[in-house]
């Protein structure tokens, strides 16, 4: 049965259950094909997710809406179900718009120019790429190239007594009232009563939001986390969830700033007491765009840098 518009709705935690196995059966390693980004992010992107049989169609955008390379079951099959859907969809609309869709690598648009030449153009933005690191490497910062990064540690630990600690129930309330005293301190800068918020505001808002529920049913989710402790408070946090058996993606992570070096802390920490052995590559997901991250990203030293692409109907 085709899918239709009302088929489509907000992923939801009711989702996880039948997407979760299905978003991991392509073994992808993109950070957005992880359901938990779907859910942290639905109400900022305007995602929608549909299910059928052993598909998840997802579709994010508001504006020049994008539909996502279809999970779960075999492509060319999935492939027919989305391009029916998506001519469906141009009967309903004044001005139809191209169909776009997001998550292709290199091999996959080699797949897609193969079975269908000509009908895509394709285009990519360096600011969704992901940055893939060997676990080994963040857990045990090797050799000279991260010389620097064990610096920070050190300076760290002689500026603070700190402890590791697995994100658990014992800590959760904490972390959340850390999550929420970083995200009003990113936030004072907005008018508090602006007509209109920010982008930026937006954004952090949606993930705050996000945190607190991925984190209050994290084990129906498959996420798990790490805290760093200073003096008894809480000052840094993680988490994420794996998409993939051999890689594990890092979907939050956050420091207060007044304890400098902490993300490094964080990032080490949790590589080394909850995912080395277990999951060779870590994805930390993507720059954004922001010269000041792009460069924090390179000095950890990516093993592979996930480039992705939109195929774009001509």
């Amino acid at each position: 049965m085709l899918l239709t518009r009302t088929d489509f709705h907000q992923p939801t935690l009711d989702d996880a259950e039948p997407a979760m196995p299905a978003m991991r059966r392509d073994h992808h390693r993109f950070c957005d094909f992880s359901f938990v980004n779907s859910l942290i992010w639905r109400s900022h992107f305007h995602t929608v997710l549909a299910i059928q049989d052993e598909f998840v169609f997802l579709k994010f955008g508001r504006d020049n809406p994008a539909w996502v390379y279809p999970l779960g079951g075999g492509l060319e099959r999935g492939m027919a179900l989305l391009f029916d859907m998506a001519e469906a969809e141009k009967w309903q609309m004044a001005a139809p718009e191209k169909l776009r869709i997001f998550g292709w690598d290199k091999a996959g648009m080699a797949w897609l120019e193969n079975r269908w030449p000509g009908r895509f153009t394709f285009t990519t933005n360096p600011a969704d790429w992901d940055y893939l690191y060997r676990t080994a490497d963040l857990a045990g910062l090797p050799g000279k190239k991260y010389h620097q990064k064990r610096n920070h540690i050190a300076a760290f630990t002689r500026a603070h007594s700190w402890e590791y600690e697995t994100l658990e129930d014992g800590n959760l309330d904490e972390v959340l009232e850390m999550a929420d005293l970083w995200w009003r301190s990113r936030n004072a800068t907005e008018p508090e009563n602006a007509d209109t918020v920010s982008d930026a505001s937006a954004s952090l808002t949606a993930e705050n939001t996000g945190i607190h529920e991925v984190l209050e049913h994290r084990r129906v989710l498959g996420v798990e986390g790490g805290v760093i402790r200073c003096g008894g408070r809480v000052a840094a946090f993680t988490f994420g969830s794996p998409p993939t058996a051999d890689t594990f993606d890092i979907h939050v992570e956050k420091a207060l700033p007044e304890f400098a070096g902490a993300y490094t802390v964080i990032n080490r920490e949790f590589a080394a007491n909850e995912l080395l052995g277990r999951f060779d590559y870590i994805n930390r997901e993507n720059d954004m765009g922001l010269e000041g991250l792009r460069k924090a990203k390179h000095s950890y030293h990516p093993a592979e840098v996930l480039e992705k692409y939109i195929a774009i109907e001509s």
